[in-house]
Parts: structure tokens; sequence; C-alpha cells
């Protein structure tokens, strides 16, 4: 019995997902179908994937339909598992060429949407997931929390958690090759000179408040923590507002480098950093810092948001980070002023990230989420 042909679709072929599509290919017939389109994240290609045309019907990244017809037809896969965004219009295409073809469909994403909540018997959008959540041979999803939500709706064996994380080998990895050469010589090597240092690692949208923190850094500052610096990397719409904010309140401690794609530069960022803080919408960033052994801090889901990704899981107060009181910046200054002065908590909380991201938040641990799905849609009659 040969290897299982396995298609994965997505409406872009992210640089931060290569880690885990390697692996698949190591283990199945794997042919990674996607697009490309224009939203700040670096995409890329490798041997096993195939770009195809994309066509763009609204103003939003999801409503894309992508002509995937002929490369399914070609390669006659096993299984098929698409990004589950029913605005992806080849989202239905594959699953009517899954009834034709007779190949097993899969879903894999959020499941819905956290923000709006899922209630099928209200919303047209819900009333669509929750079709394809039944018809689908099985569902991929990224924490316990979405499939304990979803499994109100469709039996529970059928959905598998493939924790969201990132190539955390690779990561750390240079973080390894980083202790070796020591935090002093980053600093020296980076030209950073304070003694303290915040990070703050993706895009700036207003929904990750980058405006709360450079408030938070200046409240530092007006109560006497001067050797602090705050770096941003990444980029995005709020940058004007946040350069214009800076040179209002004429802080000097507070830097923009913009989008870096070198892992290694990354990297001597978050090694040399005490916190990276995020006060709005957490993402993937929250495993990147990790792989550092550096602590979150960021706000709770509270009436105003932020809507975080099931990322925010991993956010454990006292253990990993902190989740604040949302929109309380007096309360996030404080935070950052208490924690940089406990060395003890320092030294904890980096010895618990470790361990965690070793134990339940690694590669390995998402790719075991890919093959218990694969074995039992292969294992499941027809």
């Amino acid at each position: 019995m040969g290897k299982v042909k396995l298609v994965i679709i997505q409406k872009i072929f992210s640089d931060y997902r290569k880690g885990i599509f390697d692996r698949l290919h190591r283990k199945y017939d794997f042919l990674l179908i996607h697009g490309k389109i224009k939203n700040g994240i670096n995409q890329i290609q490798t041997h096993y994937s195939r770009k195809v045309k994309t066509i763009k019907y609204g103003p939003k990244d999801t409503q894309v339909y992508l002509h995937i017809f002929p490369l399914i037809r070609k390669f006659r896969p096993d299984i098929v598992i698409h990004e589950f965004t029913p605005s992806i219009l080849s989202l239905h295409t594959s699953f009517l060429l899954s009834r034709i073809m007779g190949f097993k469909f899969v879903i894999w994403g959020h499941g819905y949407n956290r923000k709006k909540n899922f209630v099928p018997r209200k919303r047209i959008k819900d009333k669509i997931r929750l079709y394809y959540l039944k018809k689908s041979d099985a569902v991929i999803v990224y924490g316990k929390k979405d499939r304990e939500k979803l499994s109100q709706f469709i039996p529970a064996k059928k959905i598998f958690v493939a924790v969201n994380t990132l190539d955390t080998d690779k990561l750390i990895s240079i973080r390894k090759e980083l202790e070796k050469v020591g935090k002093r010589n980053i600093k020296r090597d980076l030209n950073i000179n304070y003694r303290y240092n915040l990070v703050f690692i993706g895009r700036l949208l207003e929904d990750k408040h980058p405006d709360h923190l450079i408030a938070a850094v200046k409240k530092l500052h007006d109560n006497g923590i001067i050797d602090l610096a705050l770096h941003f990397i990444g980029d995005g719409e709020f940058m004007e507002s946040l350069n214009y904010m800076v040179q209002k309140e004429n802080l000097s401690n507070i830097y923009f480098y913009g989008s870096i794609y070198d892992e290694l530069l990354i990297g001597k960022y978050l090694y040399m950093a005490d916190l990276m803080v995020m006060p709005g919408y957490v993402g993937l960033s929250v495993i990147h810092s990790f792989c550092y052994n550096l602590p979150v801090i960021t706000y709770a889901t509270g009436s105003r948001g932020p809507f975080h990704s099931p990322e925010i899981d991993y956010i454990i107060n006292n253990e990993t980070g902190y989740q604040l009181k949302s929109h309380n910046i007096s309360h996030l200054a404080d935070t950052i002023a208490n924690f940089l002065n406990d060395k003890n908590k320092m030294e904890e909380m980096k010895n618990i990230i470790g361990k965690r991201v070793s134990e339940e938040w690694s590669l390995d641990k998402m790719v075991q989420g890919f093959d218990k799905c694969i074995t039992y849609v292969n294992n499941e009659k027809v």
C-alpha cells in the first residue's frame, strides 16, 4: 500500500507554514495548492506547492476563488484538506469534487468566528459553516476549546486538534546558537544600550493596540524607568499614526524596524528582549516569542475585545505571561514595571515556557493532529 495522496488548499502559502508542510510532504504523497495575494504576509513556494490563478471578488483577503479543478483532477487525491473559510469559494468546489471523485474532504481552521460566537440559528454564515462541519469527513481545529465548542453540533470523534504553532524546531535551534553568543554580545551587535527592552512583533494594526503600548512606555518613563526601550518589528496601516504619536510625545526610546523576514535577525531581537507585549489581538507571535523563552503580555478579552486567536490560551497568568484587564493602560504599565523588577519571576517564567513549548506547543504536536485526522478518515468506510 502506497503513501496517502494528500492535498491541502490554502488561499496563500505563508512562510510560517513551511515547517508543517515540509513534515507532511515527507510523510505523504503531498501537494499544496495555493494562491497569492498582497496582504503584508511573506509568501513562498516550494517544489511540492503549486500556485494557481486567484480571482478576487471582494475587498477582504478571504474573498477569493482558487482555480483548483485541473490540479485536483490530475493528482487524484485520497484526501483534500481545505482552509475552512466559506468566502474562499474553492471550498465549495472542492467539496463538490469530493462527492464526484470520491476523495475524503476535511476542513481546517478556526471553525467559527470567535468575535461573533457560533450561532447557526441566527446567522446565515454560521448555517453555512454548520453545513460543512456536518458534511465533511473530519474537522481540524487549533485548540481544545474550539473542539469543545463544535462538539455541541457535530460528533466529537471527527474533530481533531492540531495546535497552531510554528517551526519550533528551527526557532529553538536559532535560540540555542544565540545562547552561545550571549545576550550582552547580541545587544552590542544590535547597537542596543538599554537595560530593559520590550518587543512587539506583528503587523501594526489598530486591533493589536500598539498605541496602548506606546502610552504605557511613556507612563513608565514618566515614573522614572528611563533605561528602557521599545522595539516594533512589523509594518502595517497603523505605522503612520504610531510615528506621529512618538514624535508628539517626544519619545526617543521607541524604534520601528518595519517588516523583517530574516529569522536570525528576528531571533536576536526576541532573545535579547525581556518581554513581548501586544495589548491587542494575538496570534502566532505568541509562539514565536515563546521559542525564545520570552513571556507575553496582552489584554484579556473584554466586552470591547480583543477577540484573540486560539493562541491566547497559551498565555497563562503568572506562568507564561499575563492577560490583563482590557484597555487598562495603567495596569499594563504597572505589570511591565513589576515584572522587570522581579528577576526570580523572569527566570521562573522562562523555565515554564521552555517546558510547555516542548510538551504542548511543538511542531511535533501539530503534525500529530494531522496524522490522527488522516488515519481516521482513511479508516472510515466510504
